[in-house]
């Protein structure tokens, strides 16, 4: 999976933005820096290329889930980045950043109104990418690795929210789970 950088209004998140945002000029690093599988790193569908064989690896993450002062929302991508990269932990796939370069123009947003839906997305991936990390051991085939994916998400791994996540995100982990399968057996059924 390689991630091509962006020229312009990088895409970042409404925090960054409401900071003061960003602007990228020029580039002058290697053609791509491969990441040990070790390193895992946001990941957004911009941009972004798989090799043929990863793609079921990428799962669709749903969005919307209702949750506690609104819903969880603009992480689908993200998230799926980090389902791959749990996913490809001892295959000869890596992650890569760098070229190819695209100029990227924001279109007009409503930052506070970016920031509430990035919310619990924000509140809950360092505790989602630890509880893929500590708990997630893939082996076999792709599909044999999707299939123990969904066992974890369904499982004891994601049934011990955070003291302070609401009780509502444990539907959305057995949502996600049944997504994923879904998306295997899609993917299974193309390939």
């Amino acid at each position: 999976m390689t991630a091509g950088l962006w020229l312009g209004d990088p895409d970042v998140d409404a925090m960054t933005w409401l900071s003061g945002g960003a602007r990228s000029v020029a580039y002058a690093g290697p053609d791509r820096v491969v990441l040990d599988q070790a390193t895992w790193m946001p990941v957004n569908t911009q941009n972004t290329s798989f090799a043929r064989d990863v793609i079921p690896c990428f799962p669709w993450v749903p969005m919307g889930w209702a949750l506690p002062g609104g819903s969880l929302e603009r992480y689908g991508d993200v998230w799926a980045g980090y389902l791959m990269q749990a996913l490809l932990v001892g295959t000869p796939f890596h992650v890569s950043l760098g070229r190819p370069l695209s100029e990227h123009r924001r279109n007009a947003h409503n930052l506070n109104d970016d920031l509430r839906k990035e919310f619990w997305g924000l509140m809950l991936t360092d505790w989602f990418v630890a509880t893929l990390r500590d708990r997630f051991r893939p082996s076999g085939g792709t599909f044999e690795r999707m299939g123990q994916l969904v066992e974890v998400l369904r499982g004891s791994a994601f049934a011990s929210l955070p003291d302070w996540a609401p009780a509502e995100a444990l539907g959305y982990w057995r949502h996600l789970a049944d997504t994923v399968e879904a998306w295997s057996s899609a993917c299974r059924q193309l390939l």
